[in-house]
């Protein structure tokens, strides 16, 4: 009797480990892929032309003006390559960015906190970066506030 007492007690224990189990992966994957996904549209490789006035708006005294390249992974990624810097090399800036609605914070070339609200064109050829706040980092701002082309 008191062998299959001990047998029901492991089936009853393995049949509760196997029911919890899928559960608790469906969540933990869920919350892992809302966190970090960006979403399809505005990923890819995306080009903007940064004018010597767009760094003085934002009071950059040592601007690099010309076409800069922002590459934006699904995994939210990013590598940004200052002008004349070939994309296949190693990228000017790596960092990341997380996007919330239409809210988007990057943490790439500065530690400060900033935000953005963003937008891809109907076309989707078109990515757009309204700055909202990033006083402490005026070399981002200048550079990402703006539009930008998709190149692939």
């Amino acid at each position: 009797m008191g062998a299959r007492l001990r047998w029901i007690g492991v089936l009853v224990g393995l049949v509760a480990i196997a029911a919890a189990q899928p559960a608790v992966g469906q969540v933990s994957g869920g919350q892992r892929a809302q966190a970090t996904l960006i979403p399809k549209k505005m990923v890819g490789s995306w080009s903007r032309f940064v004018s010597v006035s767009a760094f003085q708006h934002f009071g950059v005294t040592d601007p690099a003006p010309g076409v800069w390249v922002l590459q934006i992974k699904r995994t939210g990624l990013i590598d940004i390559f200052k002008p004349k810097i070939p994309t296949t090399g190693t990228p000017t800036l790596e960092g990341t960015i997380r996007i919330t609605g239409t809210r988007a914070v990057l943490k790439v070339g500065c530690s400060t906190g900033n935000r953005y609200g963003w937008k891809v064109s109907s076309t989707g050829k078109l990515l757009t970066f309204t700055y909202s706040s990033d006083a402490n980092c005026k070399q981002r701002a200048a550079v990402i506030s703006g539009y930008w082309k998709k190149r692939s």
